[in-house]
C-alpha cells in the first residue's frame, strides 16, 4: 500500500511538471511580434506619418509609389513602356520642380556653403520623400574626416548619424522624436564637379535618413530583426528605393534632371564586407544589381584589403643565425 501511494505521488509530480512545461512552451511560441502597418500613398506626406512606426519594406514601397505616381504605361505595337506625365505629380512635387526652375542657383564662388545645401535638401525632400524629413535633420560640412565614422575603412564623402529617443546620455534632456545629423565632407576639386558630388552625397544620405526616422524599433521583434541584418545600411529595401530615385532623377524621366549616381553597387559590395549576407539573385535583380558583378568586385575588394594589410604590417627583421662552435 505504501509503494502504491508513492507511485501516485510520483505520478502527480510528473503530471504537474509536464503541464508546467507545456504552459511554458505555449508562452514561448506565442511571443507577440509587431506587425507594422502598410503606408497608403495619401499618407506619405509630412504630418501624416508617425516616426518609428513602420517596416523597412513599407517605407521602401511608399517611396517607390510616390515617385511612380506620375508614370503612365503606354503601348506601341507589341511593346509596352512607361512614360512620365508631370500632370500626375503631387502638389509638393510640382512645387519642387517650380522652385528648381526659378530658385535653383548655386553660389559658384563658394560651392561648399550650407545655405545652398539646405535649399537642395528641401527640394529633394519635397520631390522624393513627401516632405517627411523636415524638422528631423541637421546638415553640417567638415574638412577633416577624422571625427566621422568610416564605412569599411573607406571614405564615401558623407555620413548619416541617427539619434533615437531612449538613447540619451543625460536623462534630463529626453528626446521626443528621432534626430538625424547628415555630415558631408568638403571637396577641393573642380567647382562644378564639387557641387554635383555634394548633391549625390546629400541625396544618398537622405535615403538613409528616412529609414532611420520612420522604421519601427520596438522591442516586440522589430529592433532585433533589424539588428541582425548587418552591413552598413544598404540592404535591399534601401537599394530598391534608391534605384527608383535614380530613375526619376535621370535625364530621360527628368523629375529634377540631375542624373545623380547614388553608388548603389559600390555600397552593396561594401556592406557585404561589413557582414551583410549576399541577397539572393532575384532580390538583386529587383534592385537593378548583378550578382556576377558583385561577386567579382567583392573578390577584388578583398584582395585590395589583404594587400593593404600586408603593406601596413611591420616588416620583421631577420635574426642572424646562431653559430654553434663545436670543440
Amino acid at each position: 500500500m505504501r509503494d502504491c501511494c508513492g507511485f501516485f505521488e510520483i505520478f502527480s509530480i510528473f503530471k504537474s511538471c509536464w503541464q508546467s512545461f507545456l504552459g511554458n512552451m505555449g508562452t514561448a511560441t506565442c511571443v507577440h511580434v509587431h506587425k507594422c502597418p502598410p503606408i497608403p500613398l495619401e499618407d506619405f506626406e509630412l504630418g501624416r506619418l508617425k516616426p518609428l512606426s513602420h517596416s523597412r519594406e513599407a517605407i521602401s514601397a511608399a517611396i517607390i509609389a510616390n515617385i511612380e505616381r506620375s508614370m503612365v504605361i503606354k503601348q506601341f505595337g507589341s511593346c509596352r513602356y512607361a512614360e512620365p506625365d508631370k500632370d500626375l505629380l503631387s502638389k509638393r512635387q510640382k512645387g519642387a520642380v517650380e522652385r528648381l526652375k526659378y530658385q535653383g542657383s548655386w553660389n559658384l564662388g563658394q560651392p561648399d556653403n550650407l545655405e545652398d545645401l539646405n535649399k537642395y535638401f528641401d527640394l529633394f525632400d519635397d520631390a522624393y520623400f513627401g516632405g517627411l524629413l523636415k524638422g528631423y535633420c541637421h546638415l553640417e560640412m567638415i574638412s577633416s574626416w577624422d571625427t566621422v565614422h568610416l564605412r569599411a575603412g573607406r571614405n564615401f564623402g558623407g555620413y548619416c548619424q541617427p539619434y533615437w529617443p531612449g538613447g540619451e546620455l543625460d536623462p534630463r534632456y529626453a528626446m521626443e522624436k528621432p534626430f538625424i545629423v547628415i555630415t558631408i565632407q568638403r571637396s577641393t576639386g573642380h567647382r562644378f564637379q564639387t557641387i554635383h558630388n555634394y548633391l549625390e552625397v546629400l541625396l544618398h544620405e537622405m535615403v538613409h535618413a528616412i529609414f532611420d526616422i520612420y522604421t519601427c524599433r520596438c522591442e516586440n521583434g522589430c529592433k532585433q530583426r533589424h539588428a541582425n541584418v548587418g552591413g552598413g545600411g544598404h540592404w535591399i529595401e534601401w537599394q530598391t528605393a534608391a534605384k527608383a530615385i535614380e530613375m526619376a532623377d535621370n535625364r530621360y524621366w527628368c523629375l529634377l534632371g540631375f542624373n545623380l549616381d547614388l553608388r548603389r553597387h559600390l555600397m552593396m559590395v561594401s556592406d557585404i564586407q561589413l557582414g551583410l549576407d549576399i541577397p539572393v539573385p532575384s532580390e538583386l535583380r529587383r534592385a537593378g544589381l548583378d550578382i556576377v558583378e558583385i561577386r567579382k568586385d567583392l573578390m577584388e575588394a578583398r584582395q585590395r584589403k589583404a594587400r593593404t594589410e600586408r603593406e601596413r604590417r611591420p616588416k620583421l627583421k631577420q635574426l642572424k643565425a646562431n653559430v654553434c662552435l663545436l670543440h
